[in-house]
């Protein structure tokens, strides 16, 4: 028995260094195992690619072939918590949260191509986050060239960067600053620089919900609260060379980034406006370091 490949998922994130989002296990519907039963094709995933396979004559020409377009439906699942933990953490859900019923879909597609997202009448099952929706027309498809590869894509959510420092020093604010000086590995990336607030969190309008609550628990420690001058996105590799200087001298030569558990708000004051972040808090005790919120 001859096999081709009929048809390629790819699931991708811009988050991930390697472009693959290996968060989903993509499983066909009950219905669809059916439909793919019927034609002597069958679905196999691996990782971040799903593949539907199906058997041919020696001329590349479905086994079985359809006269009419056959649909085919998947399930995108989380394939465990942790990953849907960080997933909901570094993904832009903004047009997910919109639809009762996320559906990728290849309309309008004639070949490869990204699917577009939109709603669907039918509610999804339990613990199913989305599903991929493929409408196929086996006779006019040219199995011999290989298969038709649709992506799924997600793109990493954008978060203010904070650094909440506390210490002893008595330094006017102005000596302190925190400079990035890492080697960004995408091309799209830029170094981050960051601005200074005053202890309560307040400066250019903005006030932050962290910074107000480490003042508060720690009256007797001077707060240094640094954001980032833009919201970054999200990536999965680490800035290997954030610096706290002080004065013209660097007191601390790595920074550890901010988490994504460590989420909080920045608020304009003007319009009340919010601001997702993320945050870091240092402890610089004279020339003790300890670092929190890890």
């Amino acid at each position: 028995m001859k096999y081709a490949d009929l048809v390629i998922i790819e699931l991708s994130h811009d988050y991930y260094q390697s472009g693959q989002c290996p968060c989903f296990d993509v499983v066909p519907t009950a219905a669809t195992t059916r439909v793919l039963n019927g034609l002597r094709a069958g679905f196999s995933a691996s990782g971040a690619l799903g593949k539907v396979s199906i058997r041919v004559n020696d001329d590349n020409t479905p086994f079985i072939n359809s006269p009419r377009p056959v649909t085919l439906e998947f399930e995108m699942r989380f394939n465990n918590a942790d990953k849907r933990e960080e997933f909901m953490g570094m993904t832009d859900l903004s047009e997910m949260q919109k639809l009762q019923a996320p559906t990728f879909r290849n309309t309008g597609l004639e070949g490869n191509g990204q699917l577009s997202l939109g709603d669907s009448d039918n509610a999804l099952s339990p613990n199913v986050t989305a599903k991929i929706e493929l409408v196929l027309s086996l006779a006019d498809m040219d199995l011999a060239a290989g298969p038709v590869t649709y992506q799924v894509s997600y793109s990493a959510s954008e978060k203010l960067w904070e650094y909440c420092v506390l210490t002893n020093l008595n330094h006017d604010s102005t000596a302190f600053k925190i400079e990035d000086n890492s080697t960004v590995p995408n091309e799209n990336d830029n170094q981050i620089s960051f601005a200074s607030l005053n202890a309560e969190g307040v400066t250019q309008g903005m006030r932050s919900d962290i910074a107000t609550e480490l003042q508060n628990q720690y009256p007797d420690c001077k707060l240094l609260h640094f954001v980032s001058s833009q919201a970054i996105k999200d990536r999965q590799y680490v800035r290997d060379n954030i610096q706290f200087v002080v004065g013209d001298d660097i007191a601390l030569e790595y920074l550890p980034n901010p988490l994504l558990k460590n989420s909080s708000v920045v608020i304009s004051e003007s319009d009340g406006q919010t601001h997702a972040s993320m945050f870091q808090v240092v402890k610089y005790i004279t020339h003790t370091l300890s670092t929190n919120g890890n």
